[in-house]
């Protein structure tokens, strides 16, 4: 077919044509907005430029380069609904997220990506923070579960809140735990002894220096503030050393890790 015929081919555009391209694109916007992909105004904008088109090739493009923006728009979509598959926004947050997503625009869909993303990354340092405070002897175990549960169903605006109050949890069950050991520390020793002088047998000069050996290892654990490595390791030989020794060392862990997480807190304060 020459050039002449191929441009009268394009001039004349006849109804029955027109309506077969129209239908096609029409139902690929459709398609789109019943993905999410277009807003209403994305589809009246593309209808309208199909519309403004005086040549088939024109429409015929428009046809083609409709579906990349639909695969960009539902990669897009897939980003948004893989960041809100998360356990660190409650549901209320997750809708307000999700909402805004489908109700604007594709250049807009991206800024709340990058948005959402930022949040998520501050919102899990501040729960590696909450485990980190929880992650002490001195709290109860249901108290930490309880700490945990809240952080997870709280608004992002309540998160440090929670933050706050495991800080002064902390403070306060150390407190106690301080107390406590302070109250029992004599009278213990002083029972140690002598259970130590009347029931404990001498030990051999090769179990002598295992303990020593041992104990110096629990004191390096100690002083990297591995506190649940000395534990442990203690446990593991505990058959070694005699049954005072045993709570001495048990009892300087504790007391260890008590005046280490006060320092932390000082400095986090």
């Amino acid at each position: 077919m020459s050039r002449e015929t191929e441009s009268n081919r394009e001039e004349v555009l006849l109804p029955e044509d027109v309506a077969v391209l129209r239908g096609e694109m029409y139902a690929k916007i459709g398609e789109a907005l019943s993905l999410g992909v277009f807003t209403q105004g994305e589809a009246r904008q593309w209808k309208s430029g199909f519309e403004a088109c005086t040549q088939a090739s024109h429409m015929e493009n428009l046809i083609d380069i409709i579906d990349d923006f639909v695969n960009s728009g539902l990669e897009v979509i897939s980003q948004g609904e893989d960041l809100l598959n998360t356990d660190l926004l409650n549901q209320a947050d997750k809708h307000y997220w999700q909402r805004h997503l489908e109700e604007v625009s594709f250049s807009e869909k991206n800024r709340i990506i990058r948005s959402l993303k930022s949040l998520i990354s501050d919102i899990r340092k501040l729960k590696d923070n909450l485990i980190k405070i929880l992650d002490n002897s001195a709290i109860e175990t249901s108290d930490k579960d309880n700490f945990i549960t809240d952080f997870k169903s709280q608004e992002v605006s309540q998160k440090e809140g929670i933050i706050k109050s495991a800080k002064k949890h902390q403070s306060q069950a150390l407190e106690r735990q301080r107390e406590k050991s302070k109250q029992t520390k004599e009278p213990k020793k002083a029972r140690l002894n002598a259970e130590t002088a009347t029931t404990e047998p001498v030990a051999s000069p090769e179990q002598t220096q295992l303990q020593t050996r041992y104990q110096s290892i629990v004191n390096e654990f100690i002083a990297s503030n591995r506190f649940q490595a000395a534990r442990k390791f203690l446990d593991q030989r505990k058959q070694t050393f005699s049954s005072g020794q045993y709570k001495q060392l048990s009892l300087l862990i504790d007391t260890e890790e008590i005046k280490a997480t006060q320092n932390y807190l000082q400095k986090a304060a």
